[in-house]
C-alpha cells in the first residue's frame, strides 16, 4: 500500500508564516520597549535614592552638629555647621545654604573605566563617558542645588526647623527631594 501525498498538505503556507513572523516581531518589540521602560524607572529611582542620601547627609550634619540658645533670650538657636556660625539676624531670620553642582553619583569607576588588554605587550585602554557629569546632561551624575533652610520656632526660642531641598535634572526633568525637621539646642 504506497501513499500518495495530496498536495497542499504538506508544510506551512506562506499565510501562515508572515502571520507567525509578525507575530514574533510584535512580541519582541513589545518586550523591548517594557524592558526600556524598566530600565529609566530603575534608573530614576537610583538617581532619586542618591538624591536622598545627599539631603539624608546634609540633616545628619545638622542634627549633629553644636547648636546653642542665643545671647538674646527671644531670637532662635545658634548653629555651628561646617565652620560657618548660622544665626538669625535681629528680626529672627535664617539665611538658606544653597550648594550648587555637587556630585550626585562621585563614584570613578562611573566617569572612566580602565581596562589592561592581555597578549604580549598589555597596555591600558581608557574608556571616557562624557555627557555625564554636567548639570542638566540627558544621564546627569550632578545635583542642581541642594539648598538648607533654617526657620525660628516663634513659640520656643530653643527650637530650629530645617528643611532641606535637593533638586537635581534627568533625562530632561527637573526632580525635587526634601527633608523636614526640628533641631533642639544643647544646653537647656
Amino acid at each position: 500500500m504506497s501513499r500518495r501525498r495530496v498536495r497542499g498538505q504538506a508544510g506551512f503556507t506562506l499565510m501562515e508564516l508572515t502571520f507567525a513572523v509578525a507575530l514574533f516581531g510584535a512580541f519582541a518589540g513589545v518586550s523591548i520597549l517594557t524592558f526600556t521602560t524598566f530600565n529609566r524607572f530603575a534608573s530614576n529611582a537610583r538617581y532619586e535614592t542618591l538624591a536622598l542620601a545627599v539631603a539624608q547627609e546634609r540633616m545628619d550634619e545638622v542634627m549633629t552638629v553644636p547648636c546653642y540658645a542665643n545671647s538674646t533670650s527671644t531670637l532662635g538657636p545658634v548653629l555651628y555647621l561646617s565652620g560657618t556660625t548660622i544665626s538669625p539676624n535681629s528680626s529672627n531670620v535664617y539665611s538658606s545654604v544653597t550648594e550648587t553642582n555637587l556630585p550626585l553619583n562621585n563614584d570613578p569607576y562611573n566617569l572612566t573605566r580602565t581596562t589592561t588588554l592581555s597578549g604580549t605587550a598589555a597596555q591600558a585602554l581608557t574608556i571616557t563617558l562624557t555627557g555625564t557629569i554636567a548639570a542638566g546632561a540627558l544621564d546627569t551624575q550632578v545635583i542642581d542645588s541642594r539648598v538648607t533652610a533654617f526657620t525660628a520656632d516663634s513659640s520656643n526660642p530653643r527650637l530650629l526647623s530645617v528643611t532641606v531641598t535637593v533638586s537635581y535634572t534627568y533625562r530632561g526633568k527637573q526632580f525635587s527631594i526634601s527633608l523636614s525637621g526640628v533641631r533642639a539646642t544643647d544646653n537647656f
